[in-house]
């Protein structure tokens, strides 16, 4: 668990140009798409959603954009003013 210095949702209009759509594929069944974005923190490299968005993702999950795939591995939060703001997966 981090803190963030803005609110998630700040964070995401700053980077607006690098948010990209990731469906969700579970049991070869596509269950959802989420606008997320990726980076890396000391725990290793992410997709970040915001967790109003309630992503449906979980550990073996694979995220897919339009040019990769990733298999999400790990789960993890920042938190901003005591909130949980987003939600990281690590792949």
């Amino acid at each position: 668990m981090g803190h963030l210095p803005v609110p998630a949702k700040v964070l995401f209009e700053d980077f607006s140009m690098d948010i990209c759509p990731y469906h969700v594929i579970r049991n070869f069944t596509d269950i959802g798409v989420y606008n997320g974005l990726a980076n890396s923190d000391e725990h290793g490299d992410y997709i970040g959603f915001l967790a109003v968005d309630n992503p449906d993702i979980i550990p073996g999950d694979f995220l897919n954009d339009d040019n990769k795939q990733y298999l999400i591995k790990e789960t993890d939060y920042d938190k901003y003013n005591g909130h949980i703001e987003l939600v990281k997966f690590y792949y």
